[in-house]
């Protein structure tokens, strides 16, 4: 009787084993088929560029425009920089930057679809895109 115990207990391993392989083999086969692991690169590096360009519209962008803006605004409230302009509460020196940040990493990603797409695609299909 314990001869059978042992064994059934042998095939409940091998089940589960089995199980565990199926399981793992049906996830690659998602993952391929999904094409998740681009996806997840794809966000990382989105939010990489995300960030480059809020570098580059707080450390160039906002000082350039505060360079331009302040002659024509000689008194400009808070900080001095282009972000803190407001008429009445309304921070239209802040949506602007927000505006210019957006325009630039639209910008970005066209650039890399229309890379991506040249590789893959004739140029005659991408004129119609």
């Amino acid at each position: 009787m314990e001869k059978n115990s042992q064994k059934q207990d042998k095939d409940v391993e091998i089940l589960e084993a089995e199980a565990k392989a199926s399981m793992f083999s049906d996830f690659v086969q998602f993952i391929k088929k999904y094409g998740v692991v681009g996806l997840a690169l794809g966000v990382v590096v989105g939010q990489a560029v995300k960030s480059l360009v809020d570098n580059l519209v707080a450390n160039i962008v906002n000082p350039l425009l505060t360079l331009i803006t302040q002659p024509i605004f000689n008194s400009i409230p808070g900080n001095g920089s282009f972000s803190s302009l407001a008429f009445y509460g309304i921070r239209f020196g802040a949506f602007i930057l927000e505006v210019i940040n957006f325009l630039i990493l639209m910008l970005i990603v066209y650039l890399v679809i229309r890379f991506f797409l040249s590789r893959f695609i004739d140029e005659a299909e991408l004129k119609k895109v």
